[in-house]
Formats: structure tokens, C-alpha cells, sequence
């Protein structure tokens, strides 16, 4: 008679004890789960802040690219401009135009696609020094 309380505390006990940590499981996931959603959200801060940056680096590629295809048109308009009339002078002329004007148009597409390229050397360089060693541990 003596043995069924002690039964009857351990069983409350061992209950207790389980209860206990299913609660505590259930406090470190919803932990879990709120820290997923904020680091959703900072991520996508993150994105938005990189938006002006590509903004602007796409304008100045359009400002190049219509600086390219203006010099084309003009060496396009010379030439057929010198091969209608047939004058040789006319032609020599416009072949000079468009030999000046291709390595000019080189060093332009060589130097965008060195500024995108550091421009996307910039961005792998903030998107790996605000991660966290955890995250760079599962890469």
C-alpha cells in the first residue's frame, strides 16, 4: 500500500516531464519560424537595396550603347552615302570614318563590360559579408 503513491508521483512526474518538453520543442520551433521569416525579409531589404545600383549601372549602358549605335548609323550613312555617289574620295573617306571609329567602339564595349563586371564583383562581395558563418558553412 505504501508503493502506490510513490507509483502514482512518478507517473505524474515522467507525464510532467514529457509535457515539459513536447512545450519546449514547440517554443524552439516557433523560435525557428519566426527567425526564417525575418531573414526572408532581410534578404529581400537587401534586394531592394541593390535595385538603384543596377538601375543606374543599366542606364549608363544604354547611355554607351546609344553613343555606339549613333557613331554606326553616321558610318553607315557615309558609306552609302559615298557608294551612291561612287566618288572614290567619298569612299576612301568613309572607310577611314569606319576604321576610326571600330576600335573606338572596342575600348567602349571593353570598359562596360569591365564596370558590369566589378559591378558584379561589388554585389557577391555584400551578399557574402552579410552572410552569416552558419550560412557560408552550408554553401
Amino acid at each position: 500500500m505504501l508503493a502506490y503513491p510513490f507509483i502514482l508521483i512518478g507517473a505524474v512526474l515522467v507525464i510532467g516531464m514529457y509535457v515539459l518538453g513536447v512545450y519546449n520543442t514547440l517554443q524552439r520551433l516557433k523560435t525557428q519560424i519566426k527567425a526564417s521569416i525575418q531573414e526572408i525579409g532581410n534578404q529581400l531589404k537587401r534586394q531592394a537595396s541593390l535595385i538603384p545600383n543596377l538601375q543606374a549601372s543599366v542606364k549608363g549602358y544604354m547611355k554607351q550603347e546609344k553613343e555606339i549605335f549613333g557613331m554606326l548609323t553616321d558610318a553607315r550613312t557615309s558609306a552609302t552615302k559615298a557608294s551612291q555617289s561612287g566618288n572614290m574620295v567619298d569612299i576612301e573617306k568613309a572607310i577611314d570614318q569606319i576604321q576610326t571609329m571600330m576600335p573606338k567602339i572596342a575600348v567602349q564595349r571593353l570598359s562596360l563590360i569591365r564596370q558590369l563586371c566589378a559591378l558584379c564583383r561589388n554585389s557577391v562581395i555584400q551578399q557574402i559579408s552579410s552572410c552569416t558563418r552558419e550560412e557560408l558553412s552550408l554553401i
